[in-house]
């Protein structure tokens, strides 16, 4: 059955921005990610299963607006400890 999608300019951009980073046209990308079994994260015990996982879902190296990953690290960790006092 063919569907119709109405998307934003900007998601548009990305999906197709995604599906050249893949070597894919944008149709087939796009049916990718629908038809994507749908999984529980694995249990991410370490740095290497989490860079594992990122891989395997096609997320790593994506963030590349983040210019000082160390710096960006720490902060989210200084996020997350305030919140965890707050509990």
């Amino acid at each position: 059955m063919p569907m119709t999608l109405e998307l934003t300019d900007e998601l548009t951009a990305s999906l197709s921005e995604e599906a050249t980073r893949h070597g894919m046209a944008v149709h087939e990308f796009a049916t990718s990610l629908l038809t994507r079994p749908k999984i529980v994260a694995p249990s991410l015990g370490d740095g290497a299963s989490l860079v594992a996982y990122l891989e395997a879902e096609g997320l790593l190296g994506t963030r590349t607006d983040i210019a000082d990953t160390l710096s960006e690290a720490r902060r989210l960790r200084a996020i997350s400890n305030n919140r965890i006092g707050e509990l």
